[in-house]
């Protein structure tokens, strides 16, 4: 059972990097609003491949706007977690951000 929750979950995780926004967008409510707060840990490895898919899900966005409403989402969803699972994900988004950073290009900045 769990297996499969974490088959359907990585395949879902894969899509955050579509270049079609309606597929990441159907990805992203999907393990927002559904997979994630079922969960009350789930593997380290899991939790970066998620993230990981949420910073490119995050760079597609290419309008400010879109880029505020998806980081409100993703930063909203921390009190809604188990706590437990709160402090994976931001722990995981630190360690996403310090990891990537270096690697956002120069184009990226100056649409900000």
């Amino acid at each position: 059972m769990e297996d499969e929750r974490e088959e359907v979950g990585l395949s879902s995780i894969k899509k955050l990097a579509s270049c079609d926004k309606g597929t990441r967008d159907k990805a992203l409510t999907f393990l927002l609003d559904t997979w994630l707060p079922t969960h009350t840990l789930i593997s380290e490895d899991l939790m970066k491949k998620l993230w990981k898919g949420l910073f490119y899900c995050v760079w597609h966005a290419d309008k400010v706007p879109v880029q505020s409403q998806l980081a409100d989402s993703l930063s909203t969803l921390i009190p809604k977690l188990d706590l437990s699972l709160s402090l994976q994900y931001f722990s995981v988004f630190l360690l996403t951000m310090r990891r990537e950073w270096s690697g956002i290009d120069v184009y990226s900045f100056r649409n900000v």
